[in-house]
């Protein structure tokens, strides 16, 4: 950018902003910004929103709920609106009540999930764009301890379709053959979210997890290490497993195995719907038991070494910051 040009007004509006505020600094190079921060899916201070509104000139909305709804029923003549939609919004209404016609561009961060976005909403092709997400990978602490080929991590378990039960089944089988194995489980617990607390087939879900874990004594090979920085812990993590049950509205991109490989470990990917468009095929698995013979397989720190290496070439090269940035700004110019 010219040191004379003026910077765009660029408003970024959402109620999580987890997946977006790490290229905010980056942006700030280019674009003036001002955050809307919602506090719900559609709970906000209507005024602030209105004041950002009369303010912006490109409002990007993270999610496909009730922020871009909002925005689409408000936008101004002149400004540019673009909503970058994730999973969670083809599974509610709100994809039902937004003003399409007001939308430049929808974002979509996966193939497949670019499909879906088109056949749920019927918008037209020319309106739709595929930007997949990203990582900052020169962020992720690096480790060469060979002991890291016996620890496995599984990012997020809820809810119960992210597959914690399928997670212990893969420990229980590695421990049977070696008793080095662990499962670490990063996020949060059942208890600590309401919506989880309050559904009966969740809650009894991960009762049957603890049960699965008692039953085959694994407790001392379970960590439950909550919401710590992952780019500085994954550095002593061999394999981070996605083993999602495959559904329609499935995955709409995982990012954790991304984070195993930045990180210099080995995502491992049970088939979910299009997961073979994200990841290699080398990663992808039909069954629990052929995940846990390629982990045996790499007990081998040479092994391991030559079998991570497609996968951390994936990551630098497709889903780093850099690319996902100019592919932000071609859009918003």
């Amino acid at each position: 950018m010219n040191a004379t040009q003026k910077k765009l007004k660029l408003l970024i509006a959402g109620h999580d902003l987890k997946f977006i505020e790490s290229v905010i600094p980056y942006l700030e190079q280019y674009y003036e910004i001002r955050i809307d921060k919602w506090t719900g899916h559609n709970v906000h201070n209507e005024a602030y929103s209105i004041s950002c509104l009369k303010w912006a000139e490109i409002i990007f909305c993270e999610w496909l709920l009730g922020n871009a709804v909002w925005y689409s029923q408000h936008k101004k003549n002149g400004q540019k609106l673009i909503v970058r939609m994730h999973r969670v919004e083809l599974t509610t209404n709100w994809i039902k009540k937004i003003n399409y016609e007001k939308v430049d561009a929808f974002i979509a961060v996966s193939v497949y999930f670019f499909e879906k976005l088109i056949e749920y909403t019927n918008i037209p092709r020319s309106k739709a764009r595929l930007i997949s997400n990203f990582l900052e990978v020169d962020k992720y602490r690096q480790s060469d301890n060979p002991n890291r080929v016996f620890n496995l991590a599984i990012i997020g378990i809820l809810p119960s379709r992210k597959g914690y039960l399928k997670a212990l089944e893969v420990l229980h089988a590695l421990v049977e053959k070696d008793k080095r194995y662990q499962l670490n489980v990063y996020g949060k617990i059942p208890e600590e979210l309401n919506w989880i607390r309050n559904d009966p087939s969740e809650m009894q879900y991960y009762s049957n997890c603890k049960q699965y874990i008692k039953k085959h004594n694994l407790l001392k090979h379970v960590r439950i290490k909550g919401w710590v920085d992952v780019k500085a812990d994954l550095c002593n993590i061999g394999f981070v497993l996605s083993v999602s049950h495959s559904e329609e509205i499935s995955e709409s991109f995982h990012i954790a195995p991304a984070d195993g490989f930045a990180a210099g470990g080995i995502g491992l990917l049970m088939n979910w719907n299009g997961v073979e468009y994200i990841y290699p095929e080398d990663y992808i698995f039909n069954s629990e038991q052929e995940i846990v013979e390629y982990i045996l397989g790499c007990k081998n720190w040479e092994v391991f070494i030559k079998n991570r290496t497609k996968g951390k070439k994936l990551i630098d090269e497709r889903y780093s910051i850099q690319s996902f940035i100019e592919n932000l700004k071609q859009l918003f110019n």
